[in-house]
């Protein structure tokens, strides 16, 4: 029997190796493009779609309609001084202020971020220096590194995962944006947005 390396070829041309081969290959490919086999199969996506309507009425959202009949629904809520906004068809969880809170965090490099009148910080934890490629404060706030620090913290480390593409609050808006392609998966929905919620009024208790 003819050998390849130190196994049989007979081994080798088994049809159960092709199939193994192939569950290999599609489980490296999503690892390094960053899907989930529920991805690959586009069982999460139909999964997504069917379940934002009892999303909806479990956590208090509003339901709000897709575009098109193929694609997921979206949330939201209007709190006292924000608005979460759930929307798939971008991958993204986005919270809404009343006004602007004088801070400029980003999770990507900034190249359009005009930093006039802002003061770049330096955090305790090295861990949100390294989630944070742009920190900074308006230097006429009222706002310090510290008490910052103490409100991020949880949200960064809820979102420390190779399914977050980006974390960035600017302005009025806090956007959290994940690898998943035009939809969300409804578990990632639930399971984010109480943190995201508590961000939100603790960064509005700073000011």
């Amino acid at each position: 029997m003819e050998k390849v390396g130190n196994v049989d070829s007979a081994v080798m041309n088994h049809p159960f190796m092709s199939v193994l081969v192939t569950a290999v290959i599609l489980i490296l490919f999503g690892y390094f493009n960053k899907l989930d086999m529920a991805d690959l199969t586009g069982f999460a996506r139909t999964n997504a779609k069917e379940g934002m309507l009892p999303l909806a009425d479990k956590l208090g959202y509003e339901y709000v309609a897709a575009r098109a009949e193929t694609q997921q629904a979206g949330l939201k809520k209007r709190f006292g001084r924000y608005i979460v906004e759930v929307n798939p068809e971008a991958s993204q969880i986005e919270v809404e202020f009343s006004r602007p809170l004088g801070i400029h965090l980003s999770s990507l490099p900034d190249s359009d971020f005009d930093a006039e009148r802002f003061v770049a910080v330096e955090f305790t934890q090295k861990s949100l220096n390294d989630l944070f490629k742009v920190r900074a404060l308006h230097e006429k706030g009222a706002i310090t590194e510290a008490s910052l620090e103490t409100v991020i913290v949880s949200l960064a480390d809820k979102f420390l995962s190779r399914k977050v593409k980006y974390i960035y609050l600017e302005n009025e808006y806090l956007r959290v944006g994940y690898e998943y392609r035009n939809y969300l998966p409804v578990s990632v929905i639930e399971d984010a947005l109480p943190t995201i919620e508590q961000t939100a009024e603790g960064l509005l208790a700073l000011k």
